[in-house]
């Protein structure tokens, strides 16, 4: 699993320069109160027809181990959940999925650098009114401050540098992901 995030997240940086929808995509990471707030995409594409979601899945990411699922919620049922660019799904919050493992979404660590990814479809996309596959995903990290108050960076490729700004993560070298 691992390595196939890191492939994924690894095309990302390419992508930005191509006109049509990819199915790898960014997805968004803001913050409400304590915890991270995951989102897809704010596109043109998401804006006319929010993606059906099938799953939301948080890893947690160490150096030279395999990705370790620490929370996945899946969508897979009778009601279809679609998200809209200005709606997210906080951490841990399992009301709008049918299936949340573990049922109780573990507390997040600062100093691990994790990933989320959302598998989805965007309805109708194609004139055939065929579904198109989209993923939407990102890196983030955990810090906190004196008073023990949670901030979340969202860590994204930076095009003019040519890297990420892992710094922001307050991490040791050794936890630095190489992707």
């Amino acid at each position: 699993m691992k390595i196939a995030l890191s492939l994924v997240l690894g095309v990302f940086p390419f992508l930005s320069s191509c006109s049509e929808p990819h199915v790898y995509q960014w997805g968004r990471m803001t913050q409400i109160g304590e915890l991270p707030c995951f989102s897809v995409a704010d596109s043109e594409e998401t804006r006319r027809t929010p993606p059906k979601l099938a799953a939301l899945v948080i890893e947690g990411l160490k150096k030279g181990q395999r990705a370790q699922v620490v929370w996945n919620l899946t969508f897979v049922g009778e009601q279809e959940v679609q998200l809209p660019p200005t709606e997210c799904i906080p951490y841990g919050d399992s009301s709008r999925g049918v299936k949340a493992w573990p049922d109780t979404a573990p507390p997040l660590q600062a100093g691990v650098v994790y990933t989320y990814s959302f598998n989805s479809d965007i309805p109708a996309a194609y004139a055939d009114g065929s579904l198109a596959n989209r993923v939407y995903a990102g890196d983030f990290c955990l810090t906190r401050d004196s008073e023990g108050h949670a901030t979340f960076h969202e860590i994204r490729w930076d095009e003019k540098a040519k890297k990420r700004h892992w710094e922001v993560c307050e991490l040791a070298p050794e936890q630095v992901p190489t992707y």
